[in-house]
């Protein structure tokens, strides 16, 4: 008998063969494509987290900058130096009447104003050094003092040169150890040596707590950044030293 003839595989078959089989470098391109498409996800993803992150609302406590989440600068005075003994206040009723500080090339006249001169409020004496007069304040309760009596006594003066108001451009150029100098009305010169130097957000509200009764001469310079809000606005704290 003879042998059965073999049968030719069929057009479907062959069809079939041809569709499963993928050359190697096609399957490499096909890999590729998916991977640049996983990573353009995965950057729109962490790009979306941080545009949510940013909108997020920030909880309470400090943010960058020296400012809390209610907007109150953070200043305080550091401890003072071990074995620093305190200094006997001067004579009451000496007004300050000029400041330097000759490290910077810093000085200026000094005017007594009656509410407290911070950087968000306006002045009408931007050519002077505005000392918070406790004495005219309208309070008549404010723990400031003049420069020479226990407690803190307030100066403050623009930075921005050409603004008008810039009679303490260089307070942000102060370093910790240097000394300011108040002259007061009947001649005397009082020495303060600074403690810290903080800068805040230009016309942050002012900090609360800067101001308070102590047992030691506290000297607080503030100047004001002006209008730029990159410009911050820079706070010398000091110590009544000689």
């Amino acid at each position: 008998e003879p042998p059965p003839e073999p049968r030719p595989e069929s057009r479907d078959s062959d069809s079939r063969m041809r569709t499963v089989s993928v050359p190697s470098r096609n399957l490499g391109r096909t890999v590729g494509v998916g991977a640049a498409l996983l990573a353009v996800g995965v950057v729109a993803v962490l790009a979306l987290l941080r545009i949510v992150d940013l909108d997020t609302p920030v909880p309470d406590g400090l943010m960058p900058g020296g400012r809390s989440s209610q907007g109150a600068a953070v200043v305080t005075f550091p401890d003072a130096p071990s074995g620093m003994a305190p200094m006997a206040p001067e004579a009451v009723g000496l007004r300050p009447v000029g400041v330097r500080i000759l490290d910077v090339g810093l000085e200026g006249p000094v005017i007594g104003v009656s509410t407290l001169p911070t950087c968000d409020s306006g002045t009408g004496h931007p050519d002077r050094v505005r000392w918070f007069d406790p004495s005219s304040s309208d309070s008549g309760a404010s723990p400031a003092v003049a420069p020479g009596l226990n407690g803190v006594a307030l100066l403050v003066a623009g930075m921005e040169i050409g603004s008008g108001d810039e009679v303490f451009a260089g307070l942000g150029t102060v370093r910790q150890g240097q000394t300011v100098e108040i002259a007061r009305s009947n001649g005397t010169v009082l020495r303060w040596v600074v403690a810290d130097v903080v800068e805040v957000p230009a016309g942050a509200p002012f900090p609360d707590g800067l101001l308070v009764a102590v047992e030691e001469q506290r000297l607080v310079l503030v100047g004001c950044g002006g209008a730029d809000a990159d410009a911050p606005d820079v706070y010398v704290l000091a110590r009544r030293s000689g």
